[in-house]
């Protein structure tokens, strides 16, 4: 599997637009190599290294984490 530079470009737009409508876009089970070719076409930049995530369950731990409501342990 790889990435052409009209795939990062894709990526890069898509971004843009899922940006625009509160979307986050993270990435699971990314092979060395890929990871290596969006690195060359800025996507990790845009993304950020805490993008992505080693499996799909990871992704929705993460998710369901976030989801929690935070507790106040102030007294």
């Amino acid at each position: 599997d790889d990435v052409d530079w009209s795939g990062g470009a894709t990526i890069r737009q898509s971004f843009g637009q899922l940006k625009e409508r509160g979307v986050r876009l993270v990435f699971a089970e990314v092979a060395g190599n890929v990871r290596a070719e969006l690195d060359t076409y800025e996507v990790t930049k845009l993304v950020g290294t805490d993008a992505y995530y080693s499996s799909v369950a990871a992704v929705l731990a993460a998710f369901e984490q976030k989801q929690q409501p935070a507790t106040d342990t102030a007294t």
